[in-house]
């Protein structure tokens, strides 16, 4: 490795980010996205730059990541706001929140939300801007300033039903010290543990943090895993769960294990079902009656049991001619029964098995496309 151009690297990002601290401000936000290691010491040592160190009442950090790290924790959630600000702490898959974060940073600017920091109405004379006459974000090109100043009406929250495989992910903490003494492995002190929604309820936890109003369909066993997540995503802000209990089912479970920021092992607990006859019919029911008042509905499978071919075919049968199934989010290779979706995002190895060809590394497909 040559030790030269890595520190050449280093200053370089500690340069950028020092450079960027100082032009957020009052009101800036730091988003820590998966970063564990280098990037959160970075931006500590950046922060505390002589230059850029004033702490800030309404400085925001924040961090996102599937599980709590160490140096994320106390280097971008905990020191930079000691003297004041604030952090936060989300967790989720990165391609399924980055994407919906972009999206309500550009709906809030054409809202007419500045987002940059008070006294920013001052021209570069010092003179105040007199009102009605903020100069605002610029537009985006070809777009005329004068449309871009325009605010459209304030928009409702979005009402959207997630239907799928409900799931519980479970992360515990502790320290190793020392190795087990009947097998050569690291043996865990346990002393924390957290929990959040999984697979389609992770989606209805991040449409929810967004501030869609969220309605969530799905089936759990009768044991207290389901139990915590039936009521855990009836109380998210906005939403309303419409969990069926199913006493033939287990509520799948995935326990990882986490030490000095670094994941040793994970443990699935699950029994693959299907639905019963009862529970079926419940949540079709259910499902209908939510999707009386939704603009959004999502199906997220992964292969646990919950989308059953009449649980597919219901929406279509029973709800209102005007609304659209705008996404799907699938883990099976049979994709064609959610035919008339309007957006379907299965993942490589599903795209290559339905359609018989690997995608290039350039976007590009291998092979001749079929008719």
């Amino acid at each position: 490795m040559d030790g030269a151009l890595v520190g050449e690297m280093s200053v370089r990002d500690f340069t950028t980010i020092r450079r960027v601290i100082a032009g957020l401000g009052g009101g800036g936000v730091w988003i820590n996205a998966g970063s564990a290691v280098i990037m959160p010491e970075v931006f500590l040592k950046a922060f505390r730059w002589p230059a850029t160190r004033e702490r800030r009442e309404d400085f925001t950090t924040v961090d996102l990541d599937m599980i709590r790290h160490y140096r994320p924790h106390e280097n971008v959630l905990k020191r930079p706001v000691l003297s004041g600000g604030a952090s936060s702490a989300i967790t989720g898959h990165h391609e399924i929140l980055l994407p919906l974060l972009a999206q309500a940073l550009v709906l809030g600017l054409e809202e007419g939300n500045d987002p940059r920091p008070r006294g920013a109405d001052d021209d570069p004379g010092g003179r105040r801007r007199p009102p009605g006459t903020r100069r605002g974000p610029p537009p985006p090109r070809g777009m005329p300033r004068a449309s871009w100043r325009r605010s459209p009406p304030p928009r409702r929250a979005v009402k959207a039903v997630v239907a799928g495989d409900l799931m519980l992910d479970e992360t515990w903490f502790g320290d190793v010290s020392r190795v087990a003494p009947e097998a050569p492995v690291p043996l865990l002190a346990l002393s924390s543990m957290s929990r959040r929604a999984g697979g389609a309820g992770n989606v209805v936890e991040n449409l929810a943090a967004l501030g869609a109003r969220t309605v969530a369909l799905g089936a759990v066993g009768p044991e207290e895993e389901g139990e915590w997540l039936r009521r855990h995503l009836g109380s998210l802000p906005g939403g309303e769960g419409r969990v069926v209990v199913d006493p033939l089912r287990t509520t799948p479970v995935k326990r990882r294990m986490v030490a000095d920021g670094r994941q040793l092992l994970r443990v699935d607990q699950e029994l693959p079902a299907v639905l019963s006859a009862a529970a079926e019919e419940e949540l079709v029911a259910a499902g209908l009656a939510a999707l009386a008042s939704a603009e959004v509905l999502l199906l997220s499978d992964y292969s646990k049991g919950t989308l059953t071919p009449r649980v597919v075919a219901a929406p279509r049968g029973g709800a209102p001619p005007r609304q659209r199934f705008p996404r799907s989010s699938t883990r099976r290779a049979g994709l064609f029964r959610y035919r008339g979706a309007t957006c379907i995002t299965p993942n490589r190895k599903e795209l290559e098995t339905v359609t018989g060809r690997a995608p290039a590394t350039s976007g590009r497909w291998r092979g001749s496309p079929r008719a």
